[in-house]
């Protein structure tokens, strides 16, 4: 019903917020992997010499746009499954605890602003509710 409707909507926006996270998360390593980029490519996220060569060669002169191309490289091939998890994972691989000690910092701050969606039980009562939100939840 219509209940499951907004409740899916709900859902979406916050997926949709849930992946600004790891684009955010991405901005933020882009500017605390530096040279290591080669590192985490090589032994974080399983990019080949190959790969890693073309992107440095294709931008030899941008070493920025070096560091955005291997991120948008690794999430075209991770598509669905490319997530925040996935990169503190390849930043262990690679032992670059020192940058991981950094993200961390910035996920906790990330994290303690978002909260997870209301289960369906509440968003359908509340849309079901003629009166508005119940005020016996209040207490």
């Amino acid at each position: 019903g219509e209940g499951l409707q907004q409740y899916i909507l709900l859902l979406s926006a916050q997926r949709s917020k849930m992946d600004c996270k790891l684009d955010d998360y991405i901005k933020e390593l882009s500017h605390h992997i530096g040279l290591k980029w080669k590192a985490l490519a090589r032994l974080g996220l399983g990019f080949d010499e190959t790969d890693i060569d073309a992107i440095a060669h294709d931008n030899v002169y941008d070493f920025e746009e070096q560091i955005h191309q291997l991120f948008r490289r690794w999430k075209e091939s991770e598509g669905r499954d490319a997530s925040v998890d996935k990169l503190e994972f390849a930043l262990d691989a690679a032992s670059l605890t020192d940058v991981k000690q950094k993200m961390s910092s910035f996920k906790a701050k990330q994290t303690a602003v978002s909260s997870p969606p209301p289960p369906f039980a509440e968003v359908y009562r509340d849309a079901t509710d003629t009166d508005g939100p119940s005020k016996k939840r209040l207490t």
